[in-house]
C-alpha cells in the first residue's frame, strides 16, 4: 500500500521577498480571520466537499503539504509526477461510424489534421461502432493508415484483437516498430453487466497477451477500461478503486499462468473518463499512477516498471444535447486536466456527439474542434513541455493524497468481498452506481450541481448545430439501467435510460437527463409558456426576472416579460397565458399583481422572491424536476 502521508510542520521561519522585508510575516490565523470575515457562518468549517467525502478547503499553505512527498520525481516510480518529461501526449481521435468506406475517411482526415492515435469502436452489428467482421474488413477501415506512426486503440468486439494480429502480420511491420492496444477488458465487460468474468474469457485473454507480445513486444493487449463504469454513474473514488482491483485480478491471472507480473503491467492500458472538475481530474490520474505503482511494488515488480500506460477520454457523462456549444467548454477543462495530469493519451469525443435520444454520428465540425482543443493545449499553451505542472500545489497535492488514500480503502473494501467479480456479481457495484446517480441527480434537480446550458442559462429556440442523423440504436444486450432510488425528498423519477456506452457496457446516464427529458416533453406541449410579472422598479426586480427565467426555460418553458408597471388585464388579453410567476421586486406589494392575475383567470401561479400566502414560491434549492414536471402536467390540461 501507498505510504499514509503525514503533514508538515509549520516552518519555523519564513524567507522574506525584499518587498516583503517591511511588512509582518502573515500567519495562517491571520489568513483564516480574512476568510471567516466574507461568511455569514462563522462556525462553518473553512473547507468545502467536493464529492465521495473528498473535501477543498479554503486556504492552503506549505502545513498541507504531504510529508514525507510521496510523489518522487517527474518519470520516476510512483508516477505521481507523470511517465512523460517534456514529451507530448498523444491525441487519440474514435471513430464509431458504422460505415466502412466513411470510418476510413474519418480517421485518414483525423490524421491528416493532427491526430496521432486513432481509437476504432467495432460492432459487427454497426450498432456501436464499426461495422467489422474479418479482418479483410478490418483492412478496408484502415487502409493508408501507417500503424507504425499512428498507433491503433481497439474498443469493442474482442474478436477485433485477433483481426489486428493478423493484420500487423500481413502488412510486414518490425515488430519493435509496433505500439497499438487491444482493448481486452473480459473483467471490465463482464462487471459492467454484473456479472463474474468466465474462466474461458479470461483464460483467453490472457493467452492472448502471450501470443501478441510474443510478436509484438510492445503491445498493450489488456485494458483497464473503467471510463464506463463513470458514464454509468460512478464517481473519482469508486473508479480509482475499481480501476485496481480489475488490475489486480489481471495481475492473478497472470501469476496463475505464468506470466511475470512485470509483462502483464507492461502490456495493460488504463482507460479513463476525465469530467470538468479540473483539480479533482488532474490529482485523480496522479493518484492512479501513485496506487498502481504502489501495487506493483507489492508485486515485487523493479521501480522503473511499476507503471502501465494511462489513456484518457472526456467524459460522456458530462454532454449535453442541449446548448451544446457548452460541451466545448467541458471538454477543454477535461482535457486540460488529462494533460497536466500526466495522461499518456487523450480521446476527446466530438461536442455535437449527444443527441435528444443517445449517441448521434459527430459532424466534421465537432471532429475538427475536438482535435484541435488538443492541439491548442500542446501545441500553444505548452502543457506538454512542463514535467508535472500541477507539481508543489498545496492544493493539488492535498488533493491527490486524499484520493488515494480513499481509493485505496474502497479497493481493500472490494477485496475483502471477494475481488471485482464478487463485487460486480452480487451486486454491490450496480448498488453502489444506483445510490451516486441518485445522489448526483439530486444535486443537479437542486441546482447544487451547475450545468450550464442545462439548469441554468439554458437556450431556447435553434441552438444553430446542423446535426446527422442519430444512428446508434439502444442495445438490446446491454440489460436495464440500474434503478436509482430518489434522494429524499427529490421527487425525482426514474433515470433517463441512454445508449452509447460500448458493447456490453452497462448503460450511459448523462448528468442532464432529466432536463433533456423536460425540454423534449416541453416541446409537445402546445403552449408551454409563463408569464412573468413583475412588481416595483426594474433596479428592483430584474434580478429576480433574470432568475426566474433562467428556472423556468430549462424546463423548456418559454417565458414572457410583464415590463414595468404592467396591465396585466391588457397583457392577458392580447396573449393569454394559463401560467404566471409574480417576481416580487425589492419593497414591493405583489397583492395588486395576484389579484389581477386571478381576475384574469390564471390558475397556475408561482412566487418569486418572496413568499405570498397560498402560492406555490419558487427559490434555490427546491427541486426543479418536480416544480417543472408538475407545471407541464398542468399546462397540458389547461
Amino acid at each position: 500500500m501507498p505510504p499514509r502521508s503525514g503533514h508538515a510542520a509549520p516552518p519555523t521561519s519564513t524567507p522574506r521577498e525584499p518587498l516583503a522585508a517591511d511588512f509582518e510575516a502573515p500567519t495562517r490565523e491571520a489568513w483564516e480571520r480574512l476568510a471567516r470575515a466574507k461568511d455569514s457562518d462563522p462556525d462553518r468549517p473553512l473547507r468545502t466537499e467536493l464529492e465521495e467525502q473528498i473535501a477543498a478547503q479554503w486556504l492552503y499553505t506549505a502545513e498541507d503539504q504531504p510529508v514525507p512527498d510521496p510523489g518522487g520525481l517527474p518519470g520516476a516510480a510512483p508516477y505521481t509526477r507523470g511517465v512523460r518529461v517534456a514529451t507530448p501526449w498523444g491525441i487519440r481521435q474514435r471513430t464509431a461510424v458504422a460505415d466502412r468506406a466513411r470510418a476510413n475517411a474519418d480517421i485518414l482526415a483525423d490524421l491528416e489534421g493532427g491526430a496521432s492515435e486513432v481509437l476504432l469502436s467495432v460492432d459487427p452489428s454497426g450498432v456501436a461502432g464499426v461495422a467489422v467482421h474479418t479482418a479483410d474488413e478490418l483492412e478496408q477501415v484502415l487502409a493508408g493508415v501507417h500503424l507504425d506512426l499512428a498507433p491503433l486503440a481497439l474498443e469493442g468486439d474482442p474478436s477485433a484483437a485477433g483481426w489486428l494480429l493478423d493484420l500487423l502480420s500481413e502488412r510486414g511491420h518490425e515488430p519493435d516498430s509496433l505500439t497499438a492496444s487491444l482493448g481486452l477488458d473480459p473483467i471490465g465487460d463482464a462487471a459492467a453487466r454484473g456479472e463474474a468474468v468466465t474462466e474461458e474469457a479470461l483464460t483467453a485473454a490472457i493467452g492472448q497477451l502471450r501470443t501478441a507480445t510474443d510478436r509484438f513486444p510492445h503491445l498493450q493487449v489488456l485494458a483497464v477500461d473503467t471510463a464506463r463504469h463513470v458514464d454509468a454513474g460512478a464517481g473519482g473514488v469508486l473508479e480509482l478503486a475499481l480501476a485496481l482491483a480489475t488490475g489486480v485480478a489481471y495481475l492473478r491471472a497472470g501469476d496463475a499462468a505464468g506470466v511475470d507480473p512485470s509483462a502483464v503491467a507492461a502490456a495493460t492500458e488504463f482507460r479513463v473518463a476525465v469530467g470538468p472538475d479540473q483539480f479533482l481530474e488532474i490529482a485523480r490520474l496522479r493518484a492512479l499512477r501513485r496506487l498502481w505503482a504502489g501495487v506493483l511494488e507489492h508485486c515485487g515488480v523493479p521501480g522503473r516498471e511499476r507503471r502501465s500506460p494511462l489513456a484518457a477520454r472526456t467524459s460522456r457523462r458530462m454532454y449535453s444535447s442541449l446548448d451544446p456549444w457548452v460541451n466545448l467548454l467541458r471538454a477543454t477543462t477535461a482535457t486540460f486536466a488529462a494533460a497536466v495530469g500526466g495522461a499518456d493519451s487523450v480521446c476527446v469525443l466530438p461536442f455535437d456527439e449527444p443527441s435528444g435520444t443517445g449517441i448521434a454520428d459527430p459532424g466534421p465540425l465537432g471532429r475538427r474542434t475536438a482535435r484541435n482543443t488538443q492541439l491548442l493545449l500542446s501545441e500553444e499553451a505548452s502543457l506538454h513541455r512542463v514535467a508535472d505542472p500541477a507539481g508543489g500545489s498545496y492544493y493539488v497535492e492535498s488533493l491527490t493524497d486524499q484520493l488515494s488514500q480513499a481509493a485505496w480503502a474502497r479497493f481493500v473494501a472490494i477485496e475483502q468481498e471477494g475481488g471485482i467479480d464478487a463485487f460486480a456479481a452480487g451486486g454491490g457495484l450496480a448498488d453502489e452506481l444506483a445510490a451516486a446517480v441518485a445522489q448526483r441527480r439530486h444535486e443537479i434537480a437542486t441546482r447544487r450541481r451547475s450545468l450550464t446550458g442545462v439548469n441554468e442559462f439554458p437556450l431556447l429556440g435553434d441552438d444553430g448545430l446542423a446535426r446527422p442523423a442519430t444512428t446508434t440504436a439502444p442495445d438490446p444486450d446491454a440489460g436495464p439501467a440500474p434503478t436509482a432510488t430518489a434522494a429524499p425528498d427529490t421527487g425525482a423519477t426514474a433515470p433517463v435510460r441512454q445508449t452509447g456506452a460500448g458493447p456490453g457496457a452497462g448503460g450511459l446516464l448523462r448528468d442532464g437527463a432529466d432536463f433533456e427529458a423536460l425540454r423534449a416533453r416541453a416541446a409537445t406541449v402546445p403552449d408551454a409558456r409563463i408569464l412573468l410579472a413583475c412588481t416595483g422598479p426594474l433596479s428592483a426586480h430584474v434580478g429576480v426576472a433574470q432568475w426566474a427565467k433562467s428556472f423556468f426555460e430549462a424546463g423548456g418553458i418559454e417565458t414572457i416579460a410583464s415590463g414595468v408597471d404592467p396591465d396585466i388585464p391588457a397583457l392577458l388579453a392580447a396573449d393569454p397565458v394559463a401560467a404566471a410567476a409574480i417576481c416580487v421586486g425589492r419593497d414591493s406589494d405583489p397583492a395588486p399583481t395576484l389579484a389581477a392575475l386571478r381576475q384574469a383567470g390564471v390558475k397556475t401561479l408561482y412566487a418569486v422572491g418572496a413568499d405570498i400566502d397560498g402560492i406555490e414560491r419558487v427559490r434555490d434549492g427546491v427541486d426543479m424536476i418536480a416544480v417543472l414536471g408538475g407545471l407541464l402536467d398542468r399546462l397540458e390540461e389547461a
